[in-house]
């Protein structure tokens, strides 16, 4: 899973006319048309209580909606009356939590109802473009074709002699893990026109963002987390959930449902050398703060070197192990850390050890 950091379609047309006039003897050709104007930027809708942000397609009418919770519930819908499309913005309070059982959930809701033809669940993974992880489900469903209204006292048309014709919608709909949050992005547009309103629609699908406070952020159990903007991604225990906590330097915290090990990735800047770094953390342990024990050593992280620590103390009224390894790309400084019951070091060290193995540096985004 990972973490990351947002859209209005532009279309200019250029097009040169060549008209011919008796100019003296030459012919006159007629200046290139201006630029047709850039589309103006979709509707915006916003959540302050939600801290979530959605743009729609330009020219896209938005009506919002006010409702109750827990159940999924319409906060907006975007529609386009010259094509029918429509895109429903719902949430709801966490239920699936993690990835897993999302998928379950709406695989089983799609094949209950039979009126849909499902061409793929897909799993929506974090990155640079979308900060959420969650699930999309690809599907087609046949409707009866509306037949308009009869003008204000005209009798009701006839009664069909066969059954109803029948027009075929393509429907995409993109379940958001969001933390306390889920949110349901439901697009539906007509099969015979869906290429053309697809980019608009997979491009507000990737505008979702949510302002997440430390709550419990996603993929129990799918192994791997990726940051983008920081540029890393690690691999995590099998049944773990992934916290994005709300702190500057503290990425993202991986932990168990129950007691174990917890695992964590800090950023900072510092052109301190990794002797310094070290240093810092054995005082940290061994000070009055904590009044434990710690060692220092070195690892290899990333194909790096990279600085250990190993330390024990009372944290929060208990006694922990540590275990730390911090790595360096330039002065941007990488700190992998585990925290445990010191009665688990042994688990914790295994734990720690696979997940400095797994972590691996990136390109972070924009460079």
């Amino acid at each position: 899973m990972s973490r990351s950091r947002r859209c209005s379609s532009r279309v200019a047309v250029l097009v040169g006319v060549l008209f011919s006039a008796p100019v003296s003897g030459r012919l006159a050709v007629a200046a290139d048309a201006p630029p047709a104007p850039a589309a103006a930027p979709g509707a915006v809708y916003k959540n302050p209580k939600l801290g979530l942000t959605v743009e729609g397609p330009s020219g896209w009418k938005l009506a919002e909606v006010s409702a109750g919770l827990p159940q999924w519930t319409t906060l907006a819908t975007f529609s386009d009356a010259a094509s029918g499309s429509s895109v429903v913005l719902s949430v709801r309070r966490a239920v699936a939590v993690t990835l897993p059982r999302l998928r379950a959930e709406v695989t089983k809701t799609f094949a209950d109802d039979k009126s849909y033809n499902v061409a793929a669940v897909t799993d929506l993974a974090v990155s640079g473009r979308r900060p959420l992880p969650g699930g999309l489900v690809d599907a087609t469903q046949p409707r009866a074709v509306e037949t308009p209204a009869p003008a204000a006292g005209a009798p009701p048309p006839a009664a069909p002699a066969g059954p109803p014709p029948m027009i075929t919608w393509r429907v995409q709909a993109a379940y958001l893990l969001g933390g306390e949050w889920e949110f349901q992005v439901l697009a539906q547009a007509k099969a015979t026109g869906f290429a053309r309103v697809a980019p608009a629609i997979d491009k507000m699908m990737n505008s979702v963002t949510v302002k997440v406070a430390g709550s419990a952020f996603a993929q129990k159990g799918d192994g791997t987390f990726r940051d983008d903007v920081a540029g890393f991604s690690v691999r995590y225990p099998q049944g773990y959930g992934v916290r994005v906590p709300d702190r500057t330097q503290h990425l993202a915290e991986f932990a168990p449902a129950g007691d174990g090990p917890v695992l964590g990735v800090y950023r900072y800047e510092t052109d301190a050398d990794l002797d310094h770094e070290a240093s810092l953390l054995v005082e940290y342990y061994k000070g009055p703060e904590v009044g434990g024990e710690a060692e220092s050593g070195r690892t290899q992280v990333a194909g790096r070197e990279a600085a250990f620590v190993r330390g024990k103390g009372v944290v929060g009224g208990r006694e922990q192990i540590f275990f730390v390894a911090v790595v360096k790309r330039g002065n941007d400084t990488f700190r992998l850390r585990c925290a445990a019951d010191a009665t688990q070091e042994a688990a914790a060290r295994a734990t720690f050890d696979a997940f400095a193995q797994s972590f691996v540096m990136t390109n972070p985004a924009g460079n």
